[in-house]
């Protein structure tokens, strides 16, 4: 499971124990929505600091940055 909030954060959540695997932390605004990939390998992350994030879900780091968003998308 994954987890958007309003502290410019998301958390990876294990399903099986309910621990915190990785803090994704490089937005500046409010994360607004957290999705996870089709085969669970990588994190989506939309920031209201127009801006999203492809992460690796198993290490917390960023793939791929994307900025400028356009409203609506």
């Amino acid at each position: 499971m994954v987890t958007a909030s309003e502290d410019s954060t998301a958390r990876v959540w294990d399903a099986a124990t309910g621990k915190q695997v990785p803090l994704l932390l490089e937005h500046k605004g409010d994360m607004v929505t957290a999705a996870f990939s089709p085969d669970g390998t990588r994190v989506l992350t939309a920031s209201n600091d127009k801006t999203a994030r492809v992460w690796n879900a198993a290490m917390g780091n960023v793939i791929t940055p994307l900025a400028d968003i356009p409203k609506g998308v």
